[in-house]
């Protein structure tokens, strides 16, 4: 069905926008009606509205207070369409008002809760698909979509995290660049013509800044084509299969950066399987999921090997440790939870411990690159200082020989 962005009106003279599927306007009439709106007008929104980029964003903390309001909703006893009725009226989220229309038509129409989930994979993941679908098949959806509320924490808390280790050396490099720009670029051309009328031989780091300076000025637009056409063309290749395989195993191997993903990485697997294994999902499926969400493709590569070998009977333990590329704490955790059949509090403890790993990593690696960054900014302030004093002493030696 196409979608229909439209204005109507409630029962109290308020106006309300938002875009729908419907089978043309008449049954999108009969769907507002439903919510009590009466339809003012609509139209087919433009295909440059509908691009992701366009749309307002959902986060997090949206997702967050989404579930918790279905959760605690159906807790209290009141109905799956009313609770989302109910959200539809009341948020201030007006793309998430939206969804939640179109899965109350969709579960009138005869769908489950995670098939009308399934239906905006923008905005719901697989893993929040399937953990629904767990809670509804078990009947058990009020305790999954707790867990699933505390999934949803626990994500944002990492997202810190990554974010905390990413700012900081982000920050000092674009700090050492636009002192090496304005140093070179703007400082030093000031005092390149007292230079050029002396007779005096300028020394090695004078003549290298020399010609940077030149270089910088002067070719600078077809520099920053140069630049912006290999970042753009990494980045494509990195879109490719065997180029993000590549590059992630580059990352995987770079000092300091390497051990921070990985152990993102692996705590995610774990978290993942933890959460989708308690809620009742199929294990296979469950790997399935994991697989694509764990964000290094070199470890998902390694979780599909280890799943395919679980189709064939493996055991989970035995598979990971021949793929050589998970550690073996996370293969004897594993292995426990085998044995003694608690495999969702071993991955839990396996989350737990990589978690913490995660974030004294990032403090130790923010004790060594702030000093290693500001090393580097004295090195270069004191070579453009060498480059601008040595020739000036050079000068006055020649002065005050004659």
């Amino acid at each position: 069905m196409p979608d229909f962005a439209y204005k109507a009106c409630d029962e109290q003279g308020d106006t309300v926008k938002g875009v729908l599927a419907a089978q043309d306007e008449e049954h999108l009439a009969d769907l507002l009606a439903v919510d009590g709106l009466y339809l003012l007008r609509s139209a087919k929104p433009r295909r440059l509205t509908q691009h992701p980029w366009f749309q307002q964003r959902v986060r997090r903390r949206d997702l967050t207070l989404f579930f918790v309001h279905v959760g605690t909703a159906l807790t209290g006893g009141i109905s799956l369409l009313e609770t989302l009725r109910t959200y539809a009226d009341e948020s201030s989220h007006e793309r998430l008002r939206t969804v939640a229309r179109g899965m109350v038509n969709e579960i009138t129409g005869g769908s489950s809760f995670s098939d009308a989930l399934a239906g905006y994979p923008a905005v719901f993941a697989p893993v929040f698909v399937s953990m629904v679908r767990a809670g509804e098949t078990t009947g058990q959806l009020d305790k999954v979509l707790q867990d699933l509320v505390s999934f949803l924490e626990w994500q944002e808390a990492l997202a810190g995290t990554v974010k905390q280790a990413l700012t900081y050396p982000i920050v000092l490099l674009v700090a050492i660049v636009g002192l090496t720009t304005v140093l070179v670029g703007y400082v030093f051309p000031q005092l390149l013509p007292v230079f050029q009328k002396v007779r005096v031989e300028l020394p090695l780091p004078t003549r290298i800044l020399i010609a940077v300076s030149t270089a910088l000025r002067q070719y600078w637009i077809l520099g920053l084509v140069a630049v912006v056409g290999a970042v753009t063309g990494l980045l494509l290749y990195i879109q490719t299969p065997a180029g993000r395989l590549r590059f992630d195993r580059l990352v995987l191997r770079t000092p300091v950066v390497g051990g921070i993903a990985r152990r993102i990485a692996l705590s995610r697997f774990a978290r993942y399987l933890a959460v989708l294994y308690t809620a009742g999902v199929e294990f296979i499926q469950s790997l399935q999921v994991v697989e694509r969400l764990v964000g290094n493709r070199v470890i998902e590569v390694a979780i599909g090997e280890a799943r395919e070998e679980v189709i064939s009977g493996s055991l989970l333990s035995a598979a990971l440790k021949r793929t050589g590329v998970v550690p073996s704490l996370v293969v004897q955790m594993v292995a426990t939870g085998e044995t003694t059949g608690k495999m969702d509090e071993s991955l839990q403890k396996v989350s737990q411990y990589y978690d913490r790993e995660v974030q004294e990593s990032v403090k130790r690696a923010t004790a060594l690159i702030e000093p290693a960054a500001i090393v580097v900014m004295a090195c270069m302030v004191l070579f453009v200082a060498l480059s601008v004093f040595l020739p000036l002493w050079g000068m006055i030696g020649q002065i005050s020989r004659r």
